[in-house]
């Protein structure tokens, strides 16, 4: 597993979205969600918000990870990391999130 960005990534949502997303793993056998993080930065910024912006708990079944749900999102943009063990090895994922107010055009 090379991969940082997951292959989805950047995923475009209008502001209130509340999306819960998974992470398969490609030719993983196991992913452990036990000693899982997910964290969430706005705009790049140092801080991660993960207890105002993330609701719920990591899942794990086979090779996919269930991530927690994202919510209160307005337009910005966001980094998601999750950190997990794949395999018997800690493996980070990241993921881009461009939020757009509802009047936005592209």
């Amino acid at each position: 597993m090379s991969e940082i960005w997951v292959n989805e990534s950047p995923i475009y949502l209008v502001a209130g979205s509340e999306p819960q997303y998974s992470i398969t793993f490609t030719g993983a056998t196991t992913v452990s969600a036990t000693g899982a993080t997910m964290e969430i930065y706005k705009n790049g910024s140092g801080a991660d918000l993960a207890s105002t912006l993330l609701s719920g708990s990591l899942s794990a079944s086979g090779n996919v990870l269930t991530l927690k749900k994202i919510i209160s999102l307005v337009a910005n943009k966001y980094v998601v990391s999750v950190k997990c063990t794949v395999d018997g090895v800690v493996e980070v994922r990241k993921l881009e999130l461009v939020v757009q107010k509802a009047r936005d055009t592209q």
